[in-house]
């Protein structure tokens, strides 16, 4: 029992302390993609606490059954030993206990930094660190970034018409059903107010334009009234697209202004349309 508290469980408690520390610490930094990355160790360290928690109940059990066989005639101390090995034992389970509510507590917390609170989909400060990565990944490997950019047309009407509540339901369904139509093809992610951004790395040249279209088609499905817009009367969102050969000397902001100057176009020719930017650096 002595050895598997020195030896086990006292040494596991330690790390799993200097970890959660250094979750913390890089939270705290802002570097919230890395504390999430590494959430998957602070599991690792409650599993092995898990098997030394068995063994040390197992040793309790024993220990409580030879002491009670010989009860009748344990001395004083003996029965003060085991009150202080049950005592250690309780006292580990609640350091098991308290460690992994601190974990559930920090996943959440990571959740809520990268998730909008309203819809639930990405926010923009994970897309901004994901189209950071995936930048500097092409720009090693030649690949082809492709950028949707979408807002809600006449929103602010809508918004005038029908309320803030629901303006508010009617950009979490635009968002689920931008979110359902990418499925596994990118990132969706809310950029601002009324509008959405889509991160694509395309297999092929018309991918990007096809999935902007089936958004846009996914979206007229929801039916959403919008009666002072007319002539279509329903929600309906206009889409830029835009791609982009990442180069050294090129910077991300390039394909965010050819996604917004494609999505002001779609403005521009009559909304509830997909406009493609001229590609940049693409062969």
């Amino acid at each position: 029992m002595q050895e598997l508290i020195q030896d086990e469980a006292l040494p596991l408690i330690q790390k799993m302390e200097a970890f959660h520390a250094s979750q913390i610490e890089l939270i705290e930094a802002g570097d919230v993609i890395a504390a999430n990355a590494r959430r998957y160790s602070g599991i690792d360290y409650i599993n092995q606490f898990r098997d030394v928690d068995a063994a040390l109940r197992e040793d309790i059990d024993n220990i409580i059954q030879q002491a009670t066989l010989r009860s009748e005639i344990a001395s004083n101390s003996a029965k003060w030993v085991i009150f202080i090995v049950v005592g250690i034992a309780l006292l580990l389970l609640m350091t098991f206990m308290h460690t992994f509510r601190l974990e559930r507590s920090k996943q959440a917390l990571i959740h809520r930094s990268l998730h909008d609170a309203l819809t639930g989909i990405w926010n923009r400060r994970a897309f901004d660190e994901k189209l950071e990565r995936m930048w500097d990944e092409a720009t090693d490997t030649g690949d082809v970034l492709a950028l949707l950019l979408l807002d809600i047309d006449a929103f602010k009407t809508y918004n005038d018409t029908y309320g803030h509540l629901a303006g508010d339901a009617c950009l979490e369904r635009v968002a689920n059903a931008i979110d359902k139509a990418v499925g596994e093809d990118g990132m969706t992610a809310r950029y601002g107010g009324e509008e959405f951004a889509v991160l694509l790395r395309p297999r092929h040249a018309r991918q990007p334009k096809e999935i902007a279209e089936r958004i846009r088609q996914a979206v007229l499905k929801l039916n959403i009234a919008h009666e002072m817009y007319t002539p279509l009367r329903k929600v309906s969102v206009s889409i830029g697209v835009a791609e982009h050969a990442p180069t050294p000397s090129g910077d991300k902001t390039d394909l965010i202004e050819a996604a917004d100057q494609a999505l002001y176009q779609a403005k521009q020719s009559g909304r509830n349309r997909v406009s493609v930017g001229q590609a940049t650096n693409v062969g």
